[in-house]
């Protein structure tokens, strides 16, 4: 096992030993957040390791559990939000490089995104419930780039101060993809932005991205 798949197993061990006893008790639930980074962090692993049957079962789980969730409520709210683990598990997927198996997921499941209330027009009252939908929209425009036959995801693409690293890099790969084949210098200057946001970053697989992008 290299360094990687044992960082993320040392994150991943912890909720192992309580993943089973929460499906169990909630069989109708899916707990957005906490489970969609745990189901990345397993995808992760199992890549890691070398184990692609094992990253589409955890895949393949976590995304049925999650379509025939019911809405949570919580203090008289109610949060019905599929489409967070589909878009997450897609763009972490892109990130690896596993564009087909992120392209396959979408095309099943993105309904989900077109049945969601947009999060921005909807608003919890008692809960700072604001999704990146910039993030979300960028996800379904790289993977149109591999695939036009993906619909557009109309979003209000509101910029998240999370993700800010990360949408001016994925805005990068996409103008990298869109360039023309004569536009050489714009490409340059394109990969130049990247590889600095790579050493500021310290995230190693940009390199791996513009190759999969240019």
């Amino acid at each position: 096992m290299g360094g990687g798949a044992g960082l993320v197993e040392k994150y991943t061990k912890e909720a192992d030993k309580y993943i089973e006893s929460v499906w169990r008790d909630y069989p109708d639930s899916f707990f957005h957040y906490p489970e969609t980074r745990y189901t990345i962090a397993k995808v992760v692993l199992a890549y890691l390791n070398n184990n692609e049957q094992e990253a589409i079962r955890v895949a393949e789980a976590a995304l049925h559990r999650n379509l025939r969730a019911k809405p949570l409520h919580v203090f008289d709210e109610e949060f019905n939000t599929p489409d967070i683990l589909i878009s997450k598990l897609c763009n972490a997927l892109i990130w690896m490089g596993k564009v087909d198996f992120a392209i396959e997921i979408y095309s099943t499941f993105s309904e989900e995104l077109f049945l969601t209330k947009d999060p921005v027009e909807n608003m919890s009252q008692r809960f700072v419930y604001e999704r990146d939908t910039q993030f979300a929209a960028q996800t379904v425009d790289m993977l149109r780039l591999f695939d036009p036959s993906i619909p557009e995801l109309v979003s209000k693409r509101q910029p998240h101060w999370k993700t800010r690293v990360y949408e001016e890099i994925q805005q990068l790969l996409i103008d990298l993809k869109r360039c023309k084949k004569g536009e050489l210098s714009k490409r340059l200057i394109l990969k130049e932005r990247l590889r600095t946001l790579a050493k500021q970053t310290n995230f190693g697989v940009i390199e791996n991205l513009i190759q999969l992008f240019q």
